[in-house]
């Protein structure tokens, strides 16, 4: 099992793209990139909480000890999204290389043409 399908595992990514015509050939095209949970996050996640919840009632005092290992898990899936989402970034980046955009930073500056950047897809990342 690779890294990528361990990621798929916990989140997916939603790509939203909006093209801006400004005529005489000009277009800009935004893309936006956001974590979504997949149903295994929210399962795990509910039936994790509600065990927390249900032994948090239970018992007299407050055990920081049990809340370690969950606290863990949450930077774990946080470390994961943020590292899927920046692979998806560079999938992007690539594909709009390959079809001649340029990129435009926030401040209207143009990035300046570098040589193709090498990115390495795994065959069973595409659909």
């Amino acid at each position: 099992m690779g890294h990528s399908n361990l990621w798929e595992f916990w989140w997916s990514i939603a790509l939203q793209t909006v093209t801006e015509y400004h005529g005489g050939g000009k277009c800009l095209t935004r893309v936006r990139l956001r974590n979504r949970f997949v149903t295994t996050t929210i399962i795990f996640n509910l039936i994790a909480l509600s065990l927390l919840i249900y032994r948090q009632l239970n018992i007299s005092h407050v055990d920081l000890w049990v809340l370690v290992p969950y606290l863990l898990f949450l930077v774990f899936l946080w470390t994961r999204a943020r590292l899927l989402k920046s692979r998806v970034a560079e999938l992007v980046d690539l594909a709009a290389h390959r079809a001649g955009l340029q990129r435009v930073m926030r401040r209207g500056k143009v990035t300046e043409s570098q040589s193709t950047p090498q990115v390495e897809v795994p065959a069973n990342t595409v659909n």
